[in-house]
């Protein structure tokens, strides 16, 4: 990774309305973040990646991203701990981070790191969209979505 390629990703997340402090729903391609870093592996991009949000959050900021899993529609255990985000790469490398925080719901769980991670998946209510859902709480935050 060079620095001139973290320095880009940041200046264009800024051109688009990201700032610090700000609360941002991730969805990502890892792909692309492997051929803009410039890495040898997707979780050397997804750090990458990682790396380049939280220093355009800073300390006040909030990533949150998708680990939504739908075995349980078919029947199979919810591991609150163990179960994978099947929806990318980056959110199941955010999802394991030491500091993240993961909504309790066993099919759209969210993985968040930063100032409001608690504010936003503690203590979510049954519904997934609605009432007291993350979806709720994203949208009276009124945080972005990248």
């Amino acid at each position: 990774m060079t620095s001139s390629a973290k320095k880009q990703v940041i200046d264009a997340l800024n051109r688009v309305g990201i700032k610090t402090g700000d609360a941002v729903l991730v969805h990502s391609d890892s792909t692309l973040a492997m051929r803009v870093s410039e890495s040898a592996s997707f979780s050397a991009a997804s750090s990458f990646l990682q790396e380049c949000f939280e220093e355009a959050l800073g300390e006040s900021g909030t990533l949150l991203v998708p680990t939504f899993n739908y075995d349980f529609c078919k029947g199979k255990p919810y591991s609150h701990e163990k179960s994978p985000s099947q929806v990318g790469l980056f959110s199941n490398h955010v999802r394991q981070d030491k500091r993240a925080v993961r909504s309790f719901h066993p099919i759209y769980s969210f993985a968040a790191i930063g100032s409001q991670a608690d504010t936003f998946l503690n203590e979510v209510g049954k519904s997934s969209f609605g009432k007291n859902s993350v979806f709720e709480r994203l949208h009276t935050a009124d945080a972005k979505m990248v």
